[in-house]
């Protein structure tokens, strides 16, 4: 083999190796569906989260069907807020670890969006898609 074909080698085990190294971030995601009080999805609700770390902030618009995701968040406590016109504000706290897919549903009461609603409590983690804990 002979030096070009050698570094050709070279740099296309790097270049793979980069891609691998990249695609392992270690990560994990919060997914879930709004719900008015009949239980019907609601479309265009804004949904926010902030690591209560660094107070980065994160913001989607759910889908038709009342469908929000956040993928690649880092590990640690995220503050998940819900606003919607007509409905009370929510807020909960949700804490990701490395690979978790947290399913968090909201169900919103129909109200003045002067209104918020603060959920707080002490987590045990479960990672809703393998039921492992965190």
């Amino acid at each position: 083999m002979g030096y070009s074909s050698r570094m050709l080698v070279a740099i296309l085990v790097l270049v793979a190796g980069i891609g691998i190294a990249i695609a392992q971030t270690e990560t994990g995601q919060i997914t879930g569906t709004i719900f008015d009080p009949s239980g019907a999805a609601i479309p265009n609700a804004t949904v926010t989260v902030v690591d209560t770390a660094t107070q980065a902030t994160r913001s989607t618009v759910t889908t038709t069907g009342g469908v929000y995701e956040f993928p690649s968040l880092l590990p640690g406590r995220y503050e998940v807020s819900v606003d919607a016109k007509g409905f009370q504000k929510i807020k909960h706290v949700v804490a990701v670890t490395v690979g978790a897919r947290i399913g968090f549903d909201f169900h919103l009461q129909v109200g003045s969006q002067q209104e918020t609603i603060v959920v707080q409590e002490n987590l045990t983690t479960v990672n809703t898609e393998t039921q492992t804990l965190g």
